[in-house]
């Protein structure tokens, strides 16, 4: 049987071992809210069966470094099985005096252990591939190439391998739920949980210099009315739901001025490093299309690109049509990067360097790819995860083009229509529209009196039958609408001005 920590322990009564409260979600106008999926990772006195509230204060040991021993144990059997490349685990791997990792790194004999630059420069941001702390300024860099560069058929991410690639366990729902060496649950996964995003007009960050603003869907964890409790509502569905109630973060110096992303805790557990959940991730899909030059029209008038920008730590991977397009990887402290969508570049603001005599880098900029043509439907998938120990911190916007879907319904009044023309349009009752919104909140676009320009903004079919050479008759047309004529044989046609 499988060991299940809500089944365990002293907190059984309330068969939980993080509190969920319960609520029910009011959407409000201009919010955006999209499906997500959550994975709450375990602590080993989570797996005990014991409630996060229950926790005590924890003095600086091996227990507040190393909360995950277990869940970091069965990551190792899966890696070493595997022989992964890259074995990502949760807490602080450090070697400062009083409880370094060292002292106890024989008795968890995680895999990976037998190289300890490797395992410092991919699990903790402060050590460079050579052994050395990075000290200017300290913990801030992110590490890439941690992942494969492609998801796999099924939209699961893929750590690479000695022989190829593997699944990576920390979001494989079959792992976490107890097909893992300890057999036991090691996460929670809420599934289709409803993740809401503000909309605020922001100047675009990869053009910044351009004068105007554009509308954007945001999330920002430092905003003090955007902190984010997981909730449940009354038919069991989970969402996020905003509080003005601020949960921080600590960090060596102390409590964190700004809230913290903490979606599993409360302000009574706030600043309490003890009792904040430092171990959770997300996925989620977002379908798009772009405009034909990727760009989209800001309040001044000017074009400024379709962009996606996140900052935050830790993990954090946004691929593009199941390739990867903005790698901020590692464990690490704030990175921003962004993606540009018109001329498909990619930003990130501090990665470590590979060289051995470097020890990190800043500004990487590179190019990314999609798949077919802008007016296809893309996907981006992001996958992000909180790995601990201090802060939580996430930033997100986006101003991908909204895609709405319109059924008009026209009654024609025919009582003014030339009576050659007449059975036509009677056959022809129902006028069928075809609309597109090429830019995402900005106003309404005026409609050209080119009909070179009015294509693919509204067009009108009229079902008009043969009338063999009739000349006689007229259709009424809004005057400079700019519609073209042509009758069915293809014998006629041109432009309807009068």
């Amino acid at each position: 049987t499988v060991r299940d920590p809500e089944k365990l322990g002293s907190d059984t009564a309330t068969n939980t071992v993080v509190d969920i409260p319960v609520a029910d979600l009011t959407r409000e106008d201009d919010v955006l809210y999209l499906a997500t999926t959550f994975y709450d990772y375990y602590s080993d006195y989570e797996l005990n069966g014991s409630n996060r509230d229950n926790y005590g204060t924890v003095t600086t040991n091996h227990r507040i470094y190393q909360p995950f021993r277990q869940l970091n144990q069965a990551l190792s059997e899966y890696y070493r099985e595997s022989i992964t490349n890259s074995p990502l685990y949760w807490g602080n791997f450090q070697n400062y005096s009083g409880s370094p990792y060292s002292e106890i790194s024989s008795t968890l004999n995680l895999y990976g252990s037998d190289n300890t630059k490797q395992l410092f420069y991919e699990n903790n941001s402060m050590w460079g591939i050579d052994g050395r702390e990075i000290g200017d300024p300290p913990a801030e860099y992110a590490t890439q190439g941690l992942v494969s560069n492609s998801l796999d058929e099924n939209g699961n991410l893929m750590l690479t391998t000695k022989s190829g690639t593997v699944i990576a366990p920390f979001f494989n729902t079959e792992f976490l739920r107890g097909n893992n060496i300890k057999n036991t649950t090691l996460a929670k996964v809420y599934e289709n949980v409803t993740f809401p995003f503000k909309k605020a007009s922001l100047t675009s960050k990869s053009a910044s210099s351009v004068s105007g603003t554009v509308d954007y869907w945001y999330f920002d964890s430092k905003e003090s009315s955007n902190n984010l409790r997981m909730t449940q509502d009354s038919s069991g569905n989970y969402f996020l739901k905003s509080s003005s109630s601020v949960v921080k973060g600590t960090t060596t110096d102390g409590i964190t001025t700004n809230g913290n992303f903490f979606p599993f805790n409360n302000s009574t557990q706030s600043g309490n490093a003890g009792k904040l959940n430092y171990g959770f991730g997300t996925k989620f899909e977002l379908n798009f299309r772009l405009t034909a030059d990727g760009m989209v029209v800001n309040s001044d008038d000017n074009k400024v690109p379709i962009e996606f920008n996140f900052s935050g730590d830790d993990d954090i991977w946004i691929f593009v049509d199941g390739e990867l397009a903005l790698d901020l990887g590692g464990d690490h402290g704030v990175v921003e990067g962004y993606l540009n969508f018109a001329d498909k570049t990619f930003y990130v603001n501090r990665v470590k360097d590979t060289s051995e005599s470097i020890g990190y880098a800043s500004d990487i900029t590179g190019t990314f790819t999609i798949n077919g043509s802008n007016a296809d439907e893309h996907t981006l998938t992001l996958f992000y995860m909180e790995r601990g120990l201090w802060e939580s911190n996430m930033y997100m916007s986006f101003n991908f083009p909204d895609e709405n879907s319109l059924e008009v319904e026209k009654e024609v009044d025919d009582s003014e229509v030339n009576q050659e023309l007449f059975g036509g349009l009677f056959d022809s009752y129902s006028f069928a529209f075809n609309i597109r919104n090429l830019a995402t909140h900005y106003g309404t676009k005026a409609v050209s009196d080119n009909a070179d320009d009015l294509t693919g903004f509204i067009t009108k079919q009229y079902d008009i039958p043969d009338y063999g050479s009739a000349t006689s008759g007229k259709l009424e047309y809004p005057e400079g609408a700019g519609y073209v004529l042509t009758t069915k044989d293809g014998t006629t046609s041109g432009q309807l001005d009068d």
